[in-house]
């Protein structure tokens, strides 16, 4: 048995009754200092799929297009493009013909906010932008022949870019995505740097994106006689105020397919910093049926990605890889207690209005921790009923009270409930159930900055037949915060 544990341990088991002078050894844990760099709890609800700023590397293919011209000391990017390989670019052929006012001299690649370079958010930078010259250019032979039409052309780059997270190439569709290319009233995504409006020759300071929905090509039969659209264009937008607008032009429009083997989404997990999972113990024992390979961050509805309401889109999901797994010394000793786990990912994630930290409850919340009735919320993609083996496609949650512990005596002789879990729910219909397990248990607390989500529980077992007024067993995160700060390393 590892003595360092035992000395947390008991020091918690006696916060459970909290004395100031017992919080001493916690509060000044040196963990919290790297969980002050995160803002977590915060509820983005009324932002959920909203807002039109891309997130960084959210398209890492698309790049700008500079133009040196009479007027200007500086560069114009009035021009937009799309990464195909290490070399070559993709953009509209009229962005790359050569005028008195304007010569294309430079290509932009991992531009995110045109003011800053670096781009930073939450105390991590972005690598600095990628500029090329141009070796070639290859524009299609018959541009405009008939006029406007064969509007595309290539662009191979003097130096090879070097590739990260904010510089990736895009797909090229092949047989399987052509033979479900594109259907009418199919929203695609469009992104640049290009005009708010037509009002104003201001250019976007940050990427922006929007999505358009596919329409018959004689939809866009209205430019004038001499141009008639081909099956060679695509027919796209018509939606007040969103449009790809002046300065997107030979930038991408995207559709955005899922590639991956089926993986089997078998429990959940609460984000605790920008690489630290929290979740159940027994969600991390691998067996010869399954073995937990990846974790994602920022899902809402498991058929789409990106999720997308109101014509307004979240960035995509982030899944990552797994680093470490740290389960609880004392899992299943005795049967089903210390059911909890940290997972450390491979790589960090990135912070946005989608994928934000729970907070880990402190002095001021241990000492209004849990009451008796008092209503907590869980949330995941379980089974919505146990009449059937389909889990929610959409994120649920419910609220459950919390119940004396003897309430959760029930579920055998070799187990009885220790302190360091919480008994909550007995409703009818309203619970926890196949597929939550490892999901967060949580309470608002008022904070100095507004209300914030804190994790008190991690959801462990519950009855094999959910909803039918028996409560659920969760892991009180409040006895084992200390093994936890040990662990955020």
């Amino acid at each position: 048995m590892n003595c360092k544990w035992i000395y947390v341990f008991i020091l918690f088991l006696r916060i459970g009754d909290t004395a100031d002078d017992e919080w001493v050894g916690i509060a000044n844990h040196k963990t919290w200092e790297f969980l002050d760099t995160f803002d977590c709890g915060f509820n983005f609800v009324d932002r959920i799929i909203g807002g039109l700023n891309a997130a960084p590397k959210q398209f890492p293919w698309i790049t700008r297009l500079g133009y040196s011209t009479r007027e200007e000391k500086e560069l114009d990017w009035m021009c937009g493009g799309a990464l195909l390989s290490d070399r070559h670019v993709i953009t509209a052929a009229h962005c790359v013909v050569s005028s008195i006012e304007a010569k294309l001299v430079k290509i932009r690649m991992g531009e995110y906010d045109i003011r800053t370079n670096p781009d930073c958010q939450f105390n991590k930078c972005a690598p600095p932008v990628q500029d090329r010259g141009i070796k070639t250019i290859i524009s299609h032979p018959n541009f405009n022949k008939p006029a406007f039409h064969n509007d595309i052309a290539i662009i191979v780059l003097d130096e090879p870019v070097e590739m990260n997270d904010y510089v990736i190439p895009i797909c090229l569709p092949r047989e399987e995505q052509l033979r479900q290319y594109l259907e009418l009233g199919e929203k695609l995504i469009v992104a640049g740097w290009g005009k708010m409006n037509m009002t104003t020759d201001e250019r976007a300071k940050i990427l922006q994106y929007v999505t358009v929905p596919v329409l018959k090509l004689e939809m866009c039969n209205t430019f004038g006689k001499r141009f008639t659209l081909a099956e060679s264009e695509i027919c796209a937008g018509a939606q007040e105020h969103k449009d790809a607008c002046g300065g997107d032009s030979g930038g991408p429009l995207m559709k955005a397919t899922r590639e991956e083997k089926e993986l089997d989404w078998m429990c959940g997990g609460a984000l605790l910093s920008d690489r630290h999972v929290i979740t159940a113990a027994h969600c991390v024992v691998s067996s010869i049926e399954a073995k937990l390979v990846k974790i994602r961050m920022g899902e809402y509805d498991i058929r789409t990605n990106p999720d997308c309401q109101f014509n307004k889109c979240a960035p995509p999901v982030q899944d990552r890889g797994i680093k470490t797994i740290i389960s609880h010394p004392n899992f299943n000793k005795p049967a089903f207690h210390n059911d909890i786990a940290i997972i450390v990912l491979d790589e960090p994630v990135e912070m946005n209005d989608y994928v934000i930290p729970i907070c880990l409850p402190r002095e001021e919340q241990l000492r209004q921790y849990l009451e008796l009735g008092e209503k907590l919320i869980v949330a995941g993609w379980g089974k919505m009923n146990m009449t059937t083996d389909e889990r929610a496609k959409i994120l649920q949650y419910v609220t459950v009270p919390v119940l004396k512990l003897e309430m959760c005596n029930t579920f055998g002789k070799r187990f009885t409930l220790a302190e360091s879990e919480i008994c909550a729910g007995a409703q009818e219909h309203k619970d926890a159930c196949g597929g939550d397990s490892g999901g967060p248990l949580m309470k608002v607390f008022d904070t100095q900055d507004g209300p914030k989500s804190f994790l008190v529980g991690v959801v462990s077992f519950g009855p094999t037949i959910c909803g039918i007024r028996k409560p659920g067993v969760y892991t009180s995160i409040k006895f084992f915060l200390g093994w936890i700060l040990d662990n955020l390393i």
